[in-house]
């Protein structure tokens, strides 16, 4: 499990920055600054082997028979709790996409924000990243 504190430590700018972490994963980037990330005994990125869900919702596509990276590039690490990855064969728990292993990132519920919270990010590279975000916790 990678939680929201060890995303902070090791200043991770998105998901794949994270995914890094984990042993057997592999990390490219492509086509620009775009990422993809695969087990490192396939080269399609997370294909029908590897099963990626962002809070229990599948990031399968059919019509690609792939996962859908868009999901991932778009989801903000500040927004994420926790990653948790399940290693070697989960078929029986999460459907015939789950041959080589599970990864889950949970998000933060929006109740756990009150305020406003700010970050940023400018590093080497031309990197700056900016992260607003405003919350009203528990409105129930």
């Amino acid at each position: 499990i990678i939680d929201a504190r060890t995303l902070r430590r090791i200043g991770a700018r998105n998901i794949f920055d994270a995914l890094r972490l984990v042993p057997g994963i592999v990390v490219a980037n492509v086509i620009g600054s775009r990422s993809f990330a695969a087990h490192h005994t396939i080269t399609d990125p997370f294909g029908a082997r590897m099963q990626v869900f962002v809070d229990g919702h599948s990031l399968y596509t059919a019509l690609t028979s792939n996962q859908s990276m868009v999901g991932l590039r778009d989801l903000a690490v500040e927004d994420v709790e926790r990653i948790e990855v399940l290693r070697g064969s989960n078929s029986a728990a999460y459907g015939a996409n789950a041959y080589l292993g599970v990864i889950n990132i949970v998000t933060r519920h929006s109740s756990d924000t009150q305020g406003t919270q700010l970050s940023a990010r400018l590093g080497s590279d031309n990197i700056q990243d900016l992260f607003v975000q405003r919350g009203w916790g528990d409105m129930g």
